[in-house]
């Protein structure tokens, strides 16, 4: 993260070392990141079964600031697949709602890298991680042999687009089995 400089990702300033263990912690209590004072771009109710927004009272996003959104979104993700230190590109892994950052000035920020993974070559990638709800269908196949990293976190943040526009997930089911099912036959 500390290689990450655009101003749609959330910059990690500084680490600092706990000299009372001999781990080095990344999490906010020993960190410094960028602050972004409006929180996530939506939190999900589970009472509701539905996104709200934390930083808008109404709870009505328009239709520019879901552009806005979007926009900044989209342009910190293609920082992270194309312009980062010529040898490496970041496959963010969990792109979804919670994981986009508003700032004091509303510009949107990639934030929470735990389950990125930085690749050389291909970013085909073997393993699933980040939240269900999100997975493209091609990681919902028990047996399959691969996929795109940057693929699934486009198809990621189209589904976040759903999310800013509906205030729902697009896909959903009472067990990650069914999830899976429907996510590859309802498309």
């Amino acid at each position: 993260m500390k290689k990450l400089r655009h101003k749609n990702v959330v910059r990690l300033h500084e680490v600092i070392d706990d000299d009372e263990t001999d781990k080095l912690y990344m999490s906010n209590l020993y960190s410094v990141i960028d602050y972004c004072s409006n929180g996530p771009i939506l939190d999900w109710d589970p009472e509701l079964q539905r996104f709200v927004s934390p930083w808008n009272s109404d709870s009505e996003i328009s239709e520019e600031m879901i552009r806005t959104i979007f926009r900044d979104s989209i342009s910190g993700l293609e920082y992270c697949k194309e312009y980062i230190v010529h040898s490496f590109n970041i496959v963010h892994r969990d792109i979804k709602p919670q994981n986009i950052l508003l700032d004091s000035h509303e510009i949107a920020k990639i934030g929470d890298f735990g389950q990125s993974q930085i690749f050389e070559e291909s970013d085909i990638l073997n393993a699933t991680m980040g939240t269900y709800h999100f997975f493209p269908p091609e990681c919902c196949i028990p047996e399959s042999t691969g996929f795109s990293g940057k693929a699934a976190d486009i198809w990621a943040i189209g589904l976040t687009l759903y999310a800013l526009i509906y205030k729902k997930l697009p896909f959903s089911a009472d067990t990650m089995a069914g999830l899976f099912d429907i996510i590859q036959n309802h498309m």
